[in-house]
């Protein structure tokens, strides 16, 4: 793993993805450049919402956090952005 120091944000590179970690945001990127998943932190706890996106850009699932606990509704969308699931309280 290469690690390159930007300002307010750190960088990993790997093989497959990037990571961007700025101003409690972690970002992780496909090797084509979309974006794979997008998380806040506070304290090193999620905290905000955590989404996931499929290789073609589109949103692959998205849920809440408050101090690392998943919270409220988990929504599931298929690889066209049309919502599939929605589920409540992690089931």
């Amino acid at each position: 793993m290469k690690m390159v120091f930007a300002t307010e944000a750190v960088i990993f590179i790997q093989k497959t993805a990037a990571c961007i970690l700025a101003c409690n945001t972690q970002m992780v990127f496909y090797h084509n450049g979309f974006t794979k998943s997008k998380s806040y932190y506070e304290l090193g706890l999620k905290n905000g919402l955590e989404e996931l996106f499929y290789i073609n850009g589109q949103l692959q699932s998205s849920v809440s956090f408050s101090n690392g606990k998943p919270i409220g509704e988990f929504k599931y969308f298929d690889e066209n952005g049309v919502e599939d699931i929605t589920r409540v309280g992690g089931c």
